[in-house]
C-alpha cells in the first residue's frame, strides 16, 4: 500500500474529528427528523409467511447494521448494533480515472434483520440518512451534504431497506483528496452510525 493511501492525522490536520458527531439532517438534535410540512405515509402491513415461523431464529436488534461498499463492490465496511465496526478505509482507497463521470463513490445499505432472523411485524421502519463532504489535496473541506428518509420501505428479511434517496454518495474526481462520509439508522431499538474518512486518488 502506497503512503498516500494511508489515513494519518498529518494528512487531515484539524479535520480528523469531522464526523465524531452525527452529521445528518438535524445535526443539532443528533437525530433524523422528517420535514413537518410533508405528510408522512403510514407503513404498509408486512405479510408473514407462516412457513418461516418455525425456521427463523428470534429477532435480535444486534443484527441491525449499516454496510458500505466501493463503487465496484470489491471492498466492504460495516457497523452493527452488536458493537462491531469495520471501516471501508482500512481495506481500500477510492481509485478512479481523473474526471471519471462516476466520481469517487461509496454505496450505503441499511439492514434491520437477517434472512434467518426476520423482524416480526408490526414495526415501523427506522429513519435513515447519509452525509458527506470532500477535501481536495491542498484545499479545504466542502460544505456538508446530506440525504435522509423518514420512512424507507421494508423489502423483506435479510434485504436492505429501500430509502427514497440514492444510496450512492459521490463527488467529482477532478483531483485526489479525502472523502468523509456518515450513515445513520434511527430505530425504535436505538440508533446506529457508521462514519469514515477514505483516501480518494484521481489517476491520470
Amino acid at each position: 500500500m502506497a503512503d498516500d493511501d494511508v489515513l494519518t492525522d498529518d494528512a487531515l490536520g484539524d479535520q480528523v474529528a469531522l464526523l465524531q458527531t452525527p452529521a445528518l439532517a438535524n445535526v443539532a438534535a443528533g437525530d433524523i427528523r422528517p420535514d413537518p410540512s410533508i405528510p408522512q405515509p403510514k407503513p404498509a402491513p408486512v405479510p408473514i409467511d407462516p412457513t418461516r415461523r418455525e425456521k427463523d431464529e428470534r429477532w435480535d436488534p444486534k443484527v441491525i447494521s449499516i454496510r458500505v461498499t466501493n463503487r465496484e463492490a470489491t471492498a466492504e465496511g460495516s457497523a452493527d448494533f452488536a458493537g462491531n465496526r469495520d471501516p471501508l478505509s482500512r481495506k481500500a482507497a477510492l481509485r478512479v480515472a481523473r474526471n471519471d463521470p462516476g466520481g469517487f463513490a461509496v454505496v450505503f445499505s441499511f439492514y434491520i434483520d437477517a434472512a434467518n432472523m426476520s423482524r416480526r411485524p408490526p414495526f415501523t421502519p427506522p429513519q435513515v440518512g447519509v452525509a458527506w463532504r470532500f477535501m481536495p489535496d491542498g484545499g479545504d473541506w466542502s460544505d456538508m451534504s446530506h440525504r435522509y428518509d423518514a420512512r424507507p420501505s421494508y423489502r423483506g428479511a435479510g434485504l436492505p431497506l429501500g430509502p427514497h434517496f440514492d444510496p450512492t454518495v459521490s463527488v467529482p474526481a477532478a483531483t485526489s483528496g479525502w472523502l468523509a462520509y456518515s450513515g445513520r439508522i434511527e430505530d425504535a431499538a436505538g440508533s446506529l452510525e457508521y462514519d469514515d474518512v477514505i483516501r480518494c486518488l484521481a489517476l491520470d
